[in-house]
C-alpha cells in the first residue's frame, strides 16, 4: 500500500465509541392491515324454510336423579312397622 493511503473498509469518517456505540440500524413500519368488508354470509340458510332439521327428542327428557318418589331410598329409612315400634307410644 502506497503511503498515506487508507484501507477501503476503514470508518475514519464515522468513529464508534466502543464503550457506547451509536448504531443506525434500518427501520420498518409495518402498513396497517387490510380487513375484508363483510357483505352477507353465503352459507346462511336459515330464512329458507325447512332447512333446519327437527329436534332430537320430542318431549323434554325426565328428571331421573330424583329418589323421592321411591320408598326406602332416603338415609336413615326404617319400614313402618319397625318405626312405630321405635317411634310409637310404649306399650
Amino acid at each position: 500500500r502506497p503511503r498515506g493511503a487508507t484501507h477501503k473498509h476503514a470508518r475514519a469518517n464515522n468513529p464508534v465509541d466502543p464503550l457506547v456505540p451509536n448504531y443506525k440500524l434500518p427501520s420498518y413500519e409495518l402498513p396497517p392491515d387490510a380487513t375484508p368488508k363483510f357483505i352477507r354470509d353465503t352459507l346462511d340458510v336459515s330464512d329458507i324454510d325447512g332447512t333446519r332439521s327437527k329436534p332430537l327428542y320430542r318431549f323434554p327428557t325426565r328428571e331421573n336423579w330424583e329418589v323421592r318418589d321411591i320408598e326406602g331410598a332416603k338415609a336413615g329409612w326404617k319400614p313402618r312397622h319397625k318405626r312405630v315400634q321405635k317411634e310409637g307410644n310404649p306399650r
